[in-house]
């Protein structure tokens, strides 16, 4: 183990980096051999299937019905159908598009929060949501990389941010 927390951080972050950035182009690479709904169905299972020891261990609570539909919501909406969308859209968009799109989560997830929530953001978290909103405008419409308005295939994306945005705040505040 790492002594040095900085380090542990910096290195923990270059790590979650390469992972997240990667799924895009795993996306995209997948979309060579299945069709979108394989593809996304094949992420969530396999996301099910590593996380199935844990469940198995943690399903001893008895769960109402409500309960285990606000989960299967919870699933569908925050897990299976941004898979969906991604994958249906990197069949005619870049995946590095796809990237900085993503970006977008916390930008919907604080309006979201804001409008249907009531929560209250700090000056520290607007300054920051800001930032971000700037740097994806900015990679969105550099020449090189910009992305292509007329191909209305990005809106997936926007829709698989706005599925993780929702899928956040019910299940922090809920």
């Amino acid at each position: 183990m790492i002594k040095n927390r900085s380090t542990q951080s910096w290195l923990l972050f270059i790590a979650l980096s390469l992972i997240w950035g990667s799924a895009f182009l795993l996306i995209k690479r997948g979309n060579e051999a299945f069709t979108p709904l394989q593809g996304a169905s094949i992420r969530i299972l396999t996301g099910a299937i590593v996380l199935c020891p844990i469940a198995l261990r943690n399903l001893r609570k008895k769960y109402s019905k409500q309960e285990w539909l606000f989960l299967f919501i919870s699933g569908l909406v925050g897990s299976y159908t941004p898979a969906m969308l991604f994958a249906t859209a990197q069949t005619s968009i870049t995946s590095s598009t796809a990237g900085v799109l993503s970006s977008l989560t916390p930008v919907f997830t604080a309006i979201i929060s804001i409008l249907f929530f009531k929560n209250k953001l700090s000056a520290h978290q607007y300054f920051g949501l800001a930032l971000g909103l700037l740097g994806a405008i900015m990679l969105a419409t550099l020449k090189d990389g910009s992305i292509d308005f007329s191909n209305m295939s990005w809106l997936l994306v926007v829709g698989a941010t706005f599925c993780y945005a929702i899928n956040l705040n019910f299940l922090k505040f809920k």
